[in-house]
């Protein structure tokens, strides 16, 4: 009976002290908000909480997509400028693509990619074929992998590290993988 009267006055206790918190927290920032000056060219369009807000409006690029840049290379440092380059300053027209934040790879990457793809696809389903061992359902097989993800579900629920809680999710991968040809 006193340590349940004493954890319920702990729970007040600490209710109390976190709603206390809060009330000075929210009570010490009224007032504080700085004012933030109208820009001539923006209207007001509506207040909130005694705030104006003002509609946002998407940043037009000062460069058009399609169009060239001029780089510069000053004493090992590299800008980029819409205008000229100083007379004696090594520079370089860069053409702007309309990409949209995405560059996508060329032809020749895209074709490499779907080889090496392939190829790994041709790989895995020659290890899928070697690797089956035992008859279609063999019923003792089964249970043996059975008993192994049992173990092995059993052995996470332990204190371990990263490192052999990652080994154990690997190995319940590969008995899954086992059942699954056999057709457990």
């Amino acid at each position: 009976m006193k340590n349940f009267i004493s954890m319920a006055i702990s729970a007040c206790l600490a209710i109390a002290i976190v709603g206390g918190g809060i009330y000075l927290m929210s009570t010490s920032t009224e007032g504080t908000a700085v004012k933030v000056p109208v820009p001539e060219n923006v209207s007001v369009s509506t207040r909130v909480n005694n705030r104006d807000t003002y509609p946002v409006q998407p940043m037009s690029p000062s460069v058009n997509a399609g169009s060239t840049i001029t780089k510069c290379i000053v004493n090992g440092k590299t800008t980029y400028s819409d205008q000229p380059c100083a007379p004696g300053i090594r520079s370089q027209t860069v053409e702007l693509h309309d990409s949209s934040g995405v560059v996508s790879p060329n032809a020749a990457t895209v074709q490499a990619a779907r080889q090496r793809i392939q190829a790994e696809m041709t790989t895995e389903a020659i290890a899928v074929s070697t690797v089956s061992t035992g008859k279609q359902g063999d019923p003792f097989a089964c249970a043996a992998l059975s008993t192994e993800i049992n173990s092995n579900d059993a052995a996470t629920r332990n204190r371990l590290d990263a490192y052999e809680m990652q080994g154990l999710r690997i190995r319940r991968e590969e008995v899954r993988t086992q059942q699954f040809r056999l057709g457990c």
